[in-house]
């Protein structure tokens, strides 16, 4: 648990608002008949500011007309959920949207991306496997309460490798992980990356667990679970999807130099990970809010430098007037 404590305003102030981000994102394949498309909203606090105007999204088909769809917020904060009304053809669609946020993009852009749509594929009945490497001690960057946004600690690592079904390669696009240890959520992905957290200010991430070493008291990092045996579970969930398929548990061992973490003293083979694909208990829909995700403000700058540098890359600005 953070303690709370002063620090400079300056140290890790943003914007009250950054872009946003698409799922499916440009260039990418999804199924004719995948539920929805996500479109992720970010924000340094809620509510929104009031000043922020209207944001709108459109769904364009390959001849400009416009999709029917119906809009709604996902269980997910500041991500709004489009659904086409009817199944959509193979193709290409673009989805416009209008940027409100000043800070991130100049009043009036509308941001385009163009994604493709291919055949109807079943939904996901099995979510695929989840292997462990062996853990290691590493120093590593992680969220801190100090004023400084991020801060260094040497803690046991526990990379995890996540391997898709078949069933579940087609929605990849629109697909969110969830990874919880020992029954609590420890990270949400974003929809359509393994990489990219879904709440800014948590900057875990579904492919790493770590425990701290040595932990001080009182702690303003992210020390992450104790030391020794622990159990995990990942899930998956499709942007839109009414059921998801069951989580796939998993074993891991964190252990540090000096034996810190094994039974009784003696070394744990940090090699001797079990790797289950037996599925877990748990088919629920929806969403698993991250537990102290107020503290951490690393992952909103990453996302400003990050999306500035996609909308640039991989999508078509326009701007009023032009």
């Amino acid at each position: 648990m953070l303690g709370a404590n002063a620090r400079p305003a300056e140290a890790c102030s943003f914007p009250p608002c950054v872009a946003f981000s698409v799922a499916p994102s440009a260039g990418t394949k999804v199924p004719s008949n995948l539920p929805a498309i996500a479109v992720n909203r970010f924000f340094e606090q809620p509510p929104p500011p009031s000043d922020l105007g209207p944001f709108t999204i459109e769904l364009l088909d390959a001849n400009g007309s416009v999709v029917p769809t119906v809009s709604g917020l996902d269980s997910y904060q500041f991500v709004t959920l489009l659904r086409p009304t009817d199944q959509l053809s193979a193709g290409s669609y673009r989805l416009r949207v209008k940027e409100p946020c000043p800070a991130a993009l100049p009043a009036g852009t509308i941001v385009e991306t163009e994604f493709f749509v291919g055949a109807a594929s079943p939904m996901p009945s099995f979510l695929g496997k989840v292997s462990l490497l062996p853990s290691a001690v590493e120093s590593i960057q992680v969220g801190t309460s100090r004023g400084t946004c991020v801060a260094p600690i040497t803690a046991s690592v526990a990379h995890l490798i996540i391997e898709p079904s078949t069933e579940v390669q087609p929605f990849a696009a629109v697909a969110l992980y969830t990874v919880l240890v020992d029954g609590k959520v420890w990270a949400v992905s974003n929809y359509g990356s393994l990489k990219d957290p879904i709440y800014l200010f948590n900057p875990r991430s579904v492919q790493q667990i770590h425990g701290r070493c040595e932990r001080p008291d009182p702690s303003y990092e992210d020390d992450g679970p104790a030391l020794g045996h622990h159990t995990g579970e990942l899930r998956m969930h499709i942007a839109g999807a009414k059921s998801d398929p069951p989580g796939v548990a998993f074993e891991f061992d964190l252990v540090c130099p000096d034996g810190t973490g094994t039974d009784g003293g003696v070394a744990a083979d940090a090699g001797a990970v079990l790797t289950l694909s037996t599925p877990a208990c748990g088919c629920s829909v929806g969403a698993i809010a991250p537990e102290g995700r107020g503290v951490w403000a690393l992952v909103l700058l990453l996302n400003v430098c990050w999306l500035r540098f996609r909308t640039s890359k991989e999508s078509r600005v326009f701007r009023r007037g032009r």
